[in-house]
């Protein structure tokens, strides 16, 4: 992974240096650390570099102008790439043996491409993942090696994990803008949500909404983005010579038609459980931004998933971003 993220820095970051320095790194780490136990989705890391419109690359330009239901008169278009790793358990990683009636293990390592767009009314987010699922994913080698360096028990049921597929996702997300001045740099922000997705990884249609609170709400489009499935967000922020702050909250509520990591493989016979078809997340969190550099804590309620699941789950996720 390490090595993947090295190339893929390098890469984005070659050509000619760019004085407007209108591009953002971000990482996310997503897991279940406030739990007992890994479980269910356990670790998610996400790694993206986004590109604000002075650091666009011609063929950049080329390939989101290709892309033929998002909004042409928008004020600001922002290109992003992603790498990123997601790691599923069932509730006990003790037995060696196979556990039936608990979700199946699981690893989704992808790369994504992703287009924002903004106008005075609505944000739109179109996303493209494309990856491999299984033992190429290198999951099982991430949770143990991380669990031998904080010296914790070593997950032992792995051999049972979803055998190799590869994996693509298409999404859209769209959220509607209802900012409103309280005075003094004060603001509050409603902005429901729908989303859709297809795929063999994923596929689900999405409602929800986001409620934000705090100082120049204006200086960001809106949340950092969250690993999927999850609320619309953007991996894209300006420079602020002030401190910008506020509090978040929201619900989003999905039907879903596939979930691979529930449903098992699609070509090959593999474990799976009876997914829930309506699952709802509830998060809410902090985002600090100060001169070039963003912080985001969320905390996130996500449903019972599958009909044997005891109950919901719960896992924290943290964002740092700067712009360079």
């Amino acid at each position: 992974m390490a090595r993947f993220l090295t190339l893929f820095i390098l890469l984005l970051s070659s050509g000619p240096a760019l004085a407007a320095r209108d591009r953002v790194f971000s990482i996310e780490v997503d897991n279940d650390v406030l739990t007992p136990a890994d479980q269910y989705f356990t670790n998610g890391v996400r790694v993206s570099v986004a590109f604000g419109e002075a650091a666009q690359k011609p063929w950049m330009e080329r390939l989101a102008d290709k892309i033929p239901f998002l909004s042409r008169a928008y004020n600001e278009r922002i290109i992003s790439f992603a790498l990123g790793q997601n790691i599923y358990t069932p509730s006990d990683t003790a037995p060696f043996t196979l556990t039936i009636s608990d979700r199946p293990y699981a690893g989704w390592l992808y790369g994504e491409l992703g287009i924002e767009v903004q106008t005075d009314q609505v944000s739109e987010y179109f996303i493209v993942q494309a990856g491999m699922i299984g033992p190429a994913s290198l999951a099982d080698r991430a949770q143990r090696s991380y669990h031998r360096l904080i010296s914790v028990a070593r997950p032992n049921g792995w051999a049972h994990q979803l055998s190799n597929e590869p994996g693509i996702v298409i999404g859209y997300q769209r959220v509607w803008k209802n900012n409103l001045g309280l005075g003094k740099g004060f603001e509050i922000s409603s902005n429901p949500h729908i989303g859709v997705a297809a795929g063999n990884v994923y596929t689900y249609a999405a409602l929800g909404w986001t409620l934000r609170i705090g100082k120049r709400l204006s200086a960001e489009n809106g949340p950092p983005p969250r690993i999927s499935p999850a609320f619309p967000g953007s991996g894209y922020f300006k420079a602020s010579s002030s401190v910008v702050w506020y509090l978040f909250a929201g619900v989003e509520g999905r039907a879903v038609a596939r979930d691979i990591f529930l449903d098992g493989n699609t070509f090959t016979n593999s474990h799976s459980v009876v997914k829930k078809t309506i699952v709802a997340d509830f998060q809410f969190g902090v985002v600090v931004i100060a001169d070039g550099l963003r912080i985001s804590y969320t905390h996130v309620f996500r449903a019972r998933e599958f009909t044997l699941q005891p109950g919901r789950h719960e896992f924290s996720g943290v964002n740092i971003a700067f712009r360079f």
